[in-house]
């Protein structure tokens, strides 16, 4: 599996942290459980492994391209968000959040292009 893939996997996680997160703005029993936690966290480990593969598969190790940055910043987010989730259980934060490092990935992925 290449960085591509754990992006993707990550991107979905956090879709579903994402629609989890708004729907919990309407529906007191969508707040409720782990799941929105789980999500993030699964999106977070996942980016995590694909930057380390990146970074092993990579000859430089830096981030320079737009798309490199952008991804970078969608974990930086996550992380944090991660934390305050665990932390402060801040839920209505995702609502935010979570669809802010979707776009961003999605957007990671398309100045990429086709592999």
């Amino acid at each position: 599996m290449g960085p591509e893939d754990f992006s993707l996997i990550a991107l979905a996680a956090y879709a579903l942290g994402a629609g989890l997160a708004i729907v919990g703005l309407w529906r007191e029993g969508a707040r409720q459980g782990p799941w929105q936690l789980l999500a993030v966290a699964l999106g977070v480990l996942m980016q995590t492994v694909g930057i380390g593969v990146y970074c092993a598969r990579s000859p430089t190790h830096f981030f320079s391209s737009t798309s490199e940055i952008l991804w970078l910043f969608s974990w930086a987010l996550s992380v944090s968000y991660l934390v305050v989730l665990a932390g402060w259980s801040m839920r209505a934060l995702g609502a935010l959040l979570l669809p802010l490092n979707v776009v961003l990935l999605l957007f990671a992925r398309l100045l990429t292009g086709p592999a």
